[in-house]
């Protein structure tokens, strides 16, 4: 029998968003930017989304590499916030900061879940204004979290 992986490397779908009454003032233009100031050759592409299933609001798909690995990831205006998909909470972590130092206005906060969080019904956590090593133990904790509920409702 397998053993389940540690939670330093589970990888997950962080989502990253505005608080209910905040306003970062991002759109996909300046989101866009900061990536290419970050480095010019990160994938993006903007969706428009005025015709097919889903929401009917223009979102951006985007890469970026963190550490020595490439993401893929969202980012949205309504509800305004990013997404990155299949990385650990150090990752996670680096993603966080490159958001607070290149998006969110320093008056402003981020809040933060995981898909497996959403799914189980946990709540959207405001993120410390701390240092990458601090916002991985918090995203940490998060996964514990979501193990502890994936044990409670496996029983």
């Amino acid at each position: 029998m397998a053993l389940p992986p540690a939670l330093e490397e589970i990888r997950v779908m962080f989502i990253l968003t505005v608080p209910d009454d905040g306003d970062w003032g991002m759109t996909l233009d300046s989101f866009a930017a900061a990536l290419r100031e970050r480095n010019p050759d990160e994938f993006i592409k903007v969706w428009d989304h005025e015709s097919g299933p889903g929401p009917r609001v223009p979102s951006l798909q985007f890469g970026i590499t963190l550490g020595c690995e490439d993401f893929e990831g969202t980012a949205l205006t309504s509800p305004q916030g990013a997404s990155i998909k299949g990385c650990t909470a150090s990752h996670a972590a680096q993603f966080a900061q490159w958001l607070r130092e290149r998006i969110v206005p320093a008056s402003e906060d981020i809040t933060f879940n995981t898909e497996a969080g959403m799914e189980w019904g946990l709540p959207d956590v405001t993120l410390p204004n701390a240092p990458a090593d601090e916002l991985q133990s918090f995203f940490l904790a998060h996964l514990a979290a979501v193990e502890e509920e994936d044990t409670r409702h496996a029983q």
